[in-house]
């Protein structure tokens, strides 16, 4: 047991790439990467994010500083209307910066998450994590640019966002992640283009 955890502890050190040390330093002993080891962050460490991130995801969609971006696009990608899919009118100068920033606020909220998924070394995550960061976020930061930029429409932006999403849920541990995210109430998506909707 404590060898198979002092060389998954290296392996991880050479992974993320550490340093080896210079010849006047020492190599950490086995009880330094043993105590290493037991500070990664656990699976429910990682549970424990997913239902934090609900919550602050809550607050970003209910936010009035993001509301004209919310009040086109639902909090979560998954809660699209065929309403919101059939909207024809291009994003205005007031959403493109409430959407910004909310986006911004997002990526931040995916970047730590994340980071604390691959540190944890433990699957489904550290591959979920990856494939988001090299993937879904790929899809998701072209069709926001396309957005932004007027090429396509809200509803085509829409129709895009729930497609990514749906792609991304058919992985089983994001289904599991965002389960554990929703537990935290999420605003009800309305059908009335003005009101305040949601997103991820």
């Amino acid at each position: 047991m404590r060898s198979a955890l002092f060389c998954s502890t290296l392996l991880m050190c050479l992974l993320s790439a550490c340093t080896l040390p210079k010849k006047t330093e020492t190599m950490p002993s086995e009880a330094e990467l043993i105590a290493m080891a037991k500070n990664l962050p656990t699976e429910a460490d990682i549970k424990e994010r997913f239902r934090a991130v609900g919550g602050v995801l809550r607050e970003i969609c209910t936010s009035d500083e993001f509301a004209p971006y919310f009040a086109k696009t639902p909090c979560l990608a998954t809660d699209v209307t065929d309403r919101q899919k059939k909207d024809r009118t291009k994003i205005t100068e007031a959403q493109k910066k409430a959407m910004t920033a909310a986006v911004a606020e997002i990526e931040e909220l995916n970047r730590q998450t994340r980071e604390l998924m691959i540190e944890s070394q433990l699957e489904p995550y550290v591959s979920l994590a990856l494939h988001a960061q090299n993937e879904t976020d790929v899809l998701v930061k072209t069709n926001q640019d396309n957005l932004l930029s007027g090429e396509i429409t809200w509803g085509q932006y829409n129709t895009w966002r729930e497609a990514i999403a749906r792609r991304a849920m058919e992985n089983r541990a994001a289904k599991e992640a965002v389960d554990a995210m929703t537990q935290t109430e999420m605003p009800a998506a309305t059908a009335t283009p003005d009101t305040k909707e949601p997103h991820p």
